[in-house]
């Protein structure tokens, strides 16, 4: 059973404490959060990637992945064939933004 004081003991963990003593605590306060969401990013983006690849390596799964994205672009088809003409072509519309903000977003 510890006996020290709550005030006394020491609750931070060696890495915490060897981060803390090599950087300035302004670097910490205004820099750290940036850095520890992109790492949090950089993991997540990592996972996905290694999870995506997992699955796109198994033949019934990566069919199982394609066959739902022809039936979404099908049933987009439905819908557009079966609206009306002021809802065709704000879909119509809205669909050429999407592109437009795509083909940026990847040019530059």
């Amino acid at each position: 059973m510890n006996t020290e004081p709550p005030e006394t003991r020491d609750t931070t963990s060696g890495a915490e404490t060897a981060d803390n003593d090599r950087r300035p605590g302004w670097y910490a306060i205004l820099f750290g959060p940036t850095f520890y969401l992109i790492g949090f990013f950089y993991r997540t983006y990592r996972s996905n990637r290694e999870r995506l690849a997992l699955l796109r390596s198994r033949p019934r799964v990566a069919s199982l992945i394609r066959g739902a994205l022809v039936l979404t672009l099908f049933l987009w088809i439905a819908i557009w064939l079966f609206a009306s003409e002021e809802s065709r072509n704000r879909l119509t519309e809205t669909a050429k933004q999407h592109f437009r903000t795509l083909g940026t977003a990847f040019s530059d």
